[in-house]
């Protein structure tokens, strides 16, 4: 007589079948799809990071950028000022032409230099 093979026999069950392989391969597969969605997550947690820290230093650097040019403006309408009344003062004064020139250019020369 042959023998019949039964389920319960270990030994002729195929290894994709048996439960030795299965809940290995099923832990696996849901340790990858957790480790996948907590990556997902925190990819989508740095980006947002990252997002506004940018923001943040944009507007800081526009706000530094603004402050500078309030800054330069004002010092050039307050050395405008000045030339204009130093200028207005050589009008009075006893020199010549050539003498006036002269003082004028290097008076214009101090004020265009940029500090």
């Amino acid at each position: 007589m042959t023998k019949h093979k039964t389920p319960t026999d270990s030994k002729n069950i195929p290894l994709r079948q048996s439960l030795a392989f299965r809940m290995p391969l099923q832990l696996l597969v849901l340790i990858a799809v957790v480790l996948t969605a907590i990556l997902l997550v925190l990819r989508n947690q740095l980006v947002d990071l990252v997002v506004t820290s940018t923001k943040k230093e944009i507007s800081s650097l526009a706000e530094h950028n603004a402050s500078l040019s309030s800054e330069y403006f004002s010092t050039m309408q307050t050395q405008a000022a000045s030339l204009a009344k130093t200028l207005s003062q050589l009008d009075n004064a006893e020199l010549t032409p050539k003498e006036k020139q002269n003082l004028i250019l290097n008076i214009m020369s101090g004020v265009l230099k940029d500090d």
